[in-house]
């Protein structure tokens, strides 16, 4: 009997029944010292716990924040590296800004200088065709110089000397220049002797 009653209640064929003259113990979970021990035993856990979760996650905190500075350090590292960098562009376009400015400056007194050249071409020019025009008046009329100045780039002072039966030569020679183009050639200064007839003709192109 009790080897089929302990099998019945193994196998839940039964409820286990109290054969004891005394009341059957509750389970120790549903004792007040059950549920009390229960609830330090949770509490206790709770907070070896939170300790533990604190320091994890500090140690976390500190190794992000560990990983920020080197960052920090690493971005400061860059930075100073592209302010060196930018100062040398920096430096290097005002050393071209200065060079242009000089390129300039020689490309302006360059042109200036063709121009003057340019303009005492076209001035020793000029000068060479009055001349070529005062001689071949002169061998037309059998005139003779005494002496060619320049007062300026295109004035022409020449000093005409005739023989005085031949004066009215020179007459001629200016009105041949001035048919020749010339927008002014006068006489300025006339000397005379019994031979000679000298007078100081001013020519302009």
């Amino acid at each position: 009997l009790n080897a089929k009653y302990a099998l019945a209640v193994a196998n839940g064929t039964i409820k286990p029944v109290n054969l004891s003259v005394y009341d059957r113990k509750p389970m120790f979970l549903k004792t007040n010292v059950g549920v009390f021990s229960m609830v330090m035993i949770v509490a206790f856990i709770l907070s070896a716990a939170y300790p533990t979760y604190a320091y994890v996650k500090l140690y976390s905190l500190t190794k992000e924040e560990a990983k920020l500075k080197a960052d920090v350090i690493k971005m400061k590292q860059i930075t100073k590296k592209l302010h060196k960098k930018l100062k040398k562009v920096r430096k290097n376009r005002d050393l071209v800004k200065t060079n242009i400015k000089k390129e300039k400056l020689k490309i302006y007194s360059l042109g200036d200088t063709i121009n003057t050249l340019d303009k005492f071409d076209k001035s020793i020019l000029i000068r060479q065709q009055v001349m070529k025009d005062v001689n071949k008046v002169m061998s037309k009329f059998h005139l003779s110089s005494k002496r060619f100045e320049y007062n300026s780039s295109n004035t022409l002072m020449v000093q005409i000397i005739a023989r005085y039966d031949k004066r009215d030569s020179i007459s001629k020679f200016i009105k041949e220049l001035i048919s020749y183009g010339y927008s002014s050639v006068t006489t300025k200064k006339v000397k005379k002797n019994e031979t000679y007839y000298e007078s100081f003709v001013e020519i302009q192109k």
